[in-house]
């Protein structure tokens, strides 16, 4: 059985916050789909704490329905009131606590006040020094961005916190993409190779991983859940449909992006084809990346002011499904007999689309591995492009060396060509120029052949990297 475990980056980081002197506010944001919860708790261990999940209903049943979790977790219950600055204020009062407040947007749809109100509740709790935590959870990123300014109700004058210890108003934890790695680390059924197809075809969403049948290979695992003969499973277009509005022109934005488009350019123009009237495509990207939905890349040699970017599909099994699936409509699942027509349509792309998500596991293999393969781990890690060069993934070690990915897309084993094609990009590329060490760095899912293998053995700057050491094998 999968375990709900945090990915191990935001696991590392929410265990430093959590471990500071003094109380700390913490934003722990999530994809929409993944359940942030669960995985949350299970870093909190059996520390004390209370955990109160916004029900979704009015502000007075709210209030009601938390009054009723204080009294269940603490043995007391807060006295009658309509502020939540008291209520919340109440939980503090104890000594050190750990409050979890998921989906706190919900709370302050009901009641415009809400942030005032927590943030005077907190803003007591900083005086105090006490070392407690309050941890807002919920799955879509931007919480942190809207209330982290000067004007956040979390701020305060350090002055005004007089010799008690004290962190920022309200720190960040982003979940990311969950590697290969880390659906290992959560007790994925499979291993080595047949886990990295896993990722590449599930994606990142455990509640996928729980209802594929693990009997299965990969291939026949993916097809099974979609035609609806595993578990539970919810298309990603129905969940686009109970997050946005005109769907339709976000789905046109997957779609495209899932079918290689990345740029801005590119985006703007599957918008106005979804479109009788001409749209601006900032704000249908824009509630993409905070619904975790998509991702931003940013390449290694742009400047702080650069607004050079790309953009990709954040899971891999939704970069599948928009791309060959969606386009099935519901023949795929009403079908009696949808066999034939998975293999005509979707079993052929499969291999191309498991080659366009390496990218992420690249990353993945570099933040886990370089210390171990290059000797330092990475200092940064990100796409390079430019004229004559395009790496999906390169990255600055701490030990000064620069690491250039080639992915390898044919069927057959790689050759020494691909060598030559990445030696060829990074003649054309200054980022890097200079340094003592740059790695060369093959990957194939097919296999080398025997001269790549041979000069890869004789020169300590190129490094062979295959779906073994992809899935952490």
């Amino acid at each position: 059985m999968l375990q709900p475990l945090l990915p191990t980056s935001a696991r590392t980081r929410l265990a430093a916050l959590l471990a500071r002197p003094g109380p700390v506010a913490v934003s722990l944001e999530g994809r929409a789909g993944e359940d942030v919860l669960a995985p949350l708790l299970s870093v909190l261990d059996r520390r004390r704490r209370l955990v109160f999940s916004a029900p979704g209903l009015t502000d007075l049943e709210s209030q009601d329905l938390f009054r009723r979790c204080v009294l269940e977790g603490l043995g007391t219950e807060p006295p009658p009131t309509s502020s939540w600055s008291e209520a919340l204020g109440y939980v503090f009062q104890g000594g050190p606590m750990i409050l979890v407040l998921h989906r706190p947007n919900l709370l302050a749809q009901a009641n415009r006040q809400f942030w005032a109100e927590l943030g005077k509740a907190w803003v007591a709790v900083r005086k105090a020094g006490t070392r407690s935590a309050l941890l807002l959870a919920q799955e879509e990123h931007g919480l942190a961005s809207s209330l982290g300014g000067a004007e956040s109700p979390f701020a305060l004058p350090a002055e005004e916190l007089g010799p008690a210890p004290h962190n920022g108003p309200l720190e960040r934890v982003t979940v990311p993409l969950r590697s290969p790695w880390d659906m290992a680390a959560a007790g994925s059924p499979w291993t080595g190779p047949d886990l990295l197809t896993a990722w590449s075809l599930l994606g990142t969403n455990p509640e996928r991983w729980r209802s594929a049948s693990t009997r299965r290979d990969p291939r026949s695992a993916v097809r099974d859940l979609i035609l609806g003969r595993a578990g539970p499973y919810e298309p990603p277009d129905a969940l686009l449909g109970r997050l946005v509005q005109t769907p339709h022109r976000y789905a046109s934005m997957l779609r495209a992006l899932a079918r290689g488009a990345h740029s801005r350019r590119e985006l703007s123009k599957a918008v106005d084809r979804a479109s009788t009237s001409r749209s601006a495509s900032g704000p249908y990207l824009r509630r993409l990346m905070e619904l975790g939905l998509v991702s931003p890349l940013r390449p290694l040699d742009a400047g702080p002011r650069s607004r050079k970017s790309r953009y990709r599909l954040t899971d891999p099994h939704e970069a599948l499904w928009w791309a060959w699936i969606h386009a099935l409509g519901a023949r795929i699942r009403t079908d009696a007999h949808p066999e034939p027509l998975w293999a005509r349509a979707v079993g052929p792309r499969i291999q191309g689309h498991q080659v366009a998500t390496l990218s992420s596991a690249v990353e993945a293999f570099l933040r886990n591995s370089a210390s171990d393969r290059f000797g330092a781990p990475p200092r940064e890690v990100g796409p390079l492009w430019g004229d004559g060069y395009d790496f999906p993934v390169a990255a600055t070690l701490r030990n000064g060396a620069v690491c250039y990915a080639h992915i390898h897309a044919g069927t057959s084993a790689a050759g020494l060509e691909e060598l030559a094609r990445l030696e060829d990009q990074m003649r054309e590329v200054r980022y890097g120029f200079g340094r003592q060490a740059r790695l060369r760095l093959l990957v194939s899912l097919t296999g080398f052949r025997d001269g790549l293998r041979r000069e890869a053995a004789r020169s300590p700057l190129i490094q062979l990297i295959g779906a073994a050491e992809l899935a952490g094998s």
